[in-house]
């Protein structure tokens, strides 16, 4: 019996449908078959009559006057057999195939092709229209329109996730069979008192249990949602050692608001331990009320950075406001002038907006510089400068915007998973490749600062512990190193990065003292292979959660 519709080009091919008695779980199975068989033959039916019970079909040229084709199949629903779908009769045969493929087909509806692409949409939730019209194409050679592709994708969203309406109203037990499948998540569904959907918090358990291997660091950022009931996604994405994004929570609601930001921050803090458990936690974000509001109430011991990406688009609109010209050259100052980690560079570039124009100089000094500036950031925010972390994984989720609540839930499920899967991959290439105590990244910068290291003078040693280098260009740095582990300098990078420069690497060397000693542990390959041992962990136990209408 055919419970189910696989129907590969090579499974269809065998479908002949000339022997009698072949059963069908369903009559949309039998219906969705018997019309890829017809596209697969260049045939084509129409229904003559189809009801609950009985299903019966004839060939589109049945009433050709001239040459008519006689091929008719009857199925009914047999109650002997359970219920199940059986093909009783087969009378005639096609005479009216034609060797030359149409460019389209009648039997090639959306309800066909919703049954042909609903297993890809269940991986794939973002699957395009356009790429559907290339995959029936390659499959069927039967060019369909984007409206009926559209049409298809819209229903088999529909088949796996039910309608919109349906999507809210059974949110609560799919993040249930979440929470259960995959241990250690956390959710929380705030409802209006009329029980209508307000917001969702969730955040995945691995998730949650590997981000105490990541930098202490946060961005926070919002994407706008493009379904039927639109509503804003907010994320607070991490950042790895070795650079790469670490998505920690999710929120959707209905707008970006001040509200909507501190009930985020408020179930961070909640329903994260690990996030008022860190000490030196940095919240990198842009300056919407709501999350310095929330910052300050939630994480008042955290440190609460500005994007400079976001600054920058700011300090542009107050650049076009003073009628400043060439104002992207002032802007770029006002970039490097955050971006740098040497103090004199910066405040050349601040002079020189000063001399530009006083006004924009005394804007950009009213935004406290230890929030913006790299230089007076005291070591926090481990060089990470924008919010990109967070919009790059906003960006791979642009095309799940549209699905319904619950389809995005799942694409940033299995994002993760594959992710994860990836990640897992890499550090086993890793360990097997490579001897270095640290991630790819911290090794190659590490090694580019001993290169320079070599070719700078010999420090000038001072007394036992102080030191005073001297790079390329003349310039000075004083060092005072009173144990392998202990350094006082007056270079920003090693406390801005948490890993010793160029200029250090020349003042530990002179005393043949390790370097590596003041790297920080989050760059190191042991931490990011605890990380990865939980992530597989996690993508070998947990098997991806299967949601169907009705849940």
């Amino acid at each position: 019996m055919r419970t189910g519709l696989a129907f590969s080009v090579k499974t269809q091919s065998r479908i002949a449908f000339s022997s009698e008695g072949m059963t069908f779980g369903s009559k949309e199975t039998l219906q969705c078959a018997l019309s890829g068989w017809s596209i697969i033959k260049n045939v084509e039916f129409k229904k003559s009559t189809s009801n609950k019970t009985r299903l019966t079909v004839v060939c589109v040229q049945h009433d050709n006057q001239t040459r008519p084709c006689l091929w008719r199949l009857h199925a009914a629903k047999s109650k002997r057999l359970g219920g199940v779908w059986k093909i009783s009769t087969i009378t005639g045969r096609h005479t009216c195939t034609n060797p030359i493929l149409s460019a389209s087909h009648r039997n090639c509806t959306s309800k066909f092709i919703c049954q042909f692409i609903i297993g890809t949409l269940r991986q794939q939730l973002d699957l395009k229209p356009k790429e559907i019209i290339t995959r029936i194409s390659s499959k069927f050679d039967v060019k369909v329109s984007y409206m009926k592709a559209w049409d298809a994708r819209r229903k088999a969203i529909r088949s796996v996730f039910g309608s919109y309406e349906e999507s809210y109203s059974s949110l609560y037990r799919m993040m249930e069979a979440i929470r259960l499948a995959v241990p250690g998540s956390v959710y929380n569904i705030q409802v209006t008192q009329g029980m209508r959907f307000k917001s969702i918090f969730w955040s995945f358990g691995p998730s949650i249990v590997g981000w105490k291997y990541c930098r202490p660091i946060l961005c926070l950022d919002g994407t706008f949602l493009l379904g039927k009931y639109r509503g804003t996604l907010l994320a607070a994405v991490g950042v790895d050692g070795n650079g790469g994004l670490y998505p920690l929570a999710f929120v959707v609601v209905e707008s970006e608001s001040i509200e909507s930001w501190i009930w985020f921050l408020q179930m961070l803090h909640d329903l994260i331990v690990s996030t008022h458990s860190r000490p030196d936690l940095c919240i990198i974000s842009n300056k919407h009320a709501g999350l310095i509001r929330g910052c300050c109430e939630i994480f008042p011991w955290a440190a609460h950075r500005h994007c400079l990406r976001h600054l920058r688009e700011n300090f542009k609109k107050v650049l076009r406001r003073l009628a400043i010209p060439n104002c992207d050259a002032v802007c770029d100052k006002m970039y490097w002038a955050g971006n740098t980690d040497d103090i004199k560079i910066h405040e050349r570039h601040m002079r020189d907006i000063q001399n530009i124009k006083k006004e924009a100089y005394d804007w950009l000094m009213e935004r406290d510089r230890t929030k913006w500036a790299l230089t007076y950031d005291g070591g926090f925010r481990y060089g990470v400068m924008t919010t990109n972390a967070s919009e790059c994984f906003n960006g791979v989720l642009r095309r799940a915007r549209r699905l319904p609540i619950q389809g995005l839930i799942m694409s940033i499920y299995y994002n993760l998973v594959s992710l994860f899967i990836k990640r897992t991959t890499k550090v086993e290439q890793w360990t097997a490749s490579d001897g270095s105590a640290f991630v790819p990244h911290t090794k190659a910068v590490l090694e580019l600062a001993g290169r320079q290291a070599r070719r700078s003078p010999q420090p000038t040693q001072i007394n036992n512990h102080e030191f005073k280098v001297f790079d390329m260009s003349c310039s000075s740095f004083h060092f005072v190193i009173t144990s392998p582990q202990t350094c006082i300098y007056s270079c920003g990078h090693p406390q801005i990065y948490h890993m010793p420069s160029k200029h250090a690497v020349t003042a530990l060397s002179s005393r043949r003292w390790d370097h590596n000693a003041f790297v920080s542990t989050y760059y190191s390959l042991v931490c990011y292979k605890e990380n990865a041992i939980l992530l597989c962990v996690f993508t070998e136990n947990v098997k991806p959660v299967r949601i169907s209408a009705p849940f």
